[in-house]
């Protein structure tokens, strides 16, 4: 029941801090570097993640930034996360600003994408319902279903 209710915490907190990026304002920032990384998960299956460093300016100071997504996730669709790296090193190459989103109450939080992958939220929700079910049903089965007494001896005549 712990892990469920881990998850479902889990859940909340990339919730809230969703709703709370929508405030973000749109940025222009200079790709430093951006790169697309493999990952084997158990299966055999190919993950991809991407790997991005910009710079901006705010309020007259120099800021750095590494996240592409809140809570990143690893993804299996390759050609999206293709075409989006495709589009950071083009904007590397050309020395062109890349539109990324800042915090404007603490600069230090920005990303290129201001929403939480849809993969965090349906396993974060999935796994917390599947355990928080299990555990409950595991701890309190006895109690919904009543005891069976068990004995040990059977009645002699």
């Amino acid at each position: 029941m712990a892990i469920g209710l881990g998850a479902l915490i889990h859940l909340a907190k990339i919730t809230i801090d969703e709703k709370a990026a929508r405030n973000w304002v749109p940025h222009n920032a200079q790709i430093v570097s951006a790169n697309l990384t493999t990952h084997v998960n158990d299966k055999g299956g190919k993950t991809y993640s991407i790997d991005v460093t910009y710079e901006f300016e705010w309020q007259g100071s120099t800021v750095k930034g590494t996240r592409f997504r809140l809570h990143d996730k690893a993804s299996a669709n390759l050609s999206e996360s293709d075409n989006v790296v495709q589009g950071l090193l083009l904007s590397k190459r050309n020395g062109q600003h890349y539109p990324i989103f800042v915090n404007p109450d603490n600069p230090r939080q920005s990303a290129i994408q201001n929403t939480v992958h849809p993969k965090a939220k349906t396993s974060s929700r999935f796994l917390g319902l599947l355990f928080s079910i299990i555990g409950f049903y595991t701890a309190f089965k006895p109690k919904l279903l009543g005891r069976r007494a068990i004995s040990g001896k059977g009645k002699q005549n």
